[in-house]
């Protein structure tokens, strides 16, 4: 097993969450399958490792407290291991059982952090603003409404099989050792297999998230749910 997986088998082991680990076979297959609440869950863990341009600034923070690194598209990383696990996901959910990515940062605690709005946009697509350019150019461009654009992985018609996506966390350390591990979970609003959401917003190790109301795609956040 990797780090990821032994951290996600000890959050379940923690809060008495049966699973049981999905044997490999030369088919895709998802990691886990776990028991909420009477229903069977499938779950495919991947962690964030770092890479070079990463190592290079923990080892820089680490020197001089200080670091400067990063760039690139917003959500380039969760997109693209949504696209490494929607095989596996796909596979777990044909008999219409839920699915969730769960996601596992391994980096140096310098570099580290997966942020609800990056998971956000990789989801359903980049933060974009509607601009008026008027034909009399004396005139000021009007900013209109904020939308989801481009790169959202998740839509009406596609990958709706995928239920929500999952932030494993480590909230607090003692002497390096993980002591506290939460779960922040994200609904996918398009999918066509649910996750048993009362059997998850009762617990004190997990936090549901989903996304606010509002018409089509107008871009909005996310909001806890009681």
């Amino acid at each position: 097993m990797n780090k990821s997986e032994i951290l996600f088998e000890e959050y379940c082991a923690r809060g008495g969450i049966a699973y049981r680990p999905v044997l490999t076979t030369e088919y895709k297959t998802p990691d886990y399958i776990v028991t909420l609440g009477g229903v069977e869950v499938v779950v495919e863990v991947k962690g964030f490792t770092a890479n070079g341009e990463e190592d290079r600034a923990a080892l820089e923070f680490e020197k001089n407290r200080v670091a400067v690194w990063g760039g690139g598209k917003p959500g380039r990383r969760i997109r693209a291991k949504i696209e490494q696990a929607k095989r596996q996901l796909e596979a777990g959910s044909a008999a219409g059982t839920p699915a969730v990515l769960v996601l596992v940062d391994e980096r140096p605690e310098a570099v580290k952090g997966i942020w609800p709005y990056e998971i956000l946009i990789a989801m359903y697509g980049l933060e974009s603003i509607d601009l008026h350019v008027p034909e009399n150019m004396s005139k000021p461009v009007r900013f209109g409404l904020r939308r989801f654009g481009r790169d959202g992985k998740l839509r009406l018609d596609a990958h709706t099989y995928i239920s929500a996506i999952g932030v494993l966390r480590c909230k607090r350390r003692e002497a390096g050792c993980e002591v506290d591990l939460h779960l922040d979970v994200y609904l996918n609003a398009y999918a066509s297999n649910p996750v048993p959401l009362s059997s998850m917003t009762c617990r004190e190790d997990m936090t549901t998230f989903g996304i606010a109301d509002g018409p089509g795609d107008q871009f909005r956040g996310w909001l806890p749910i009681p």
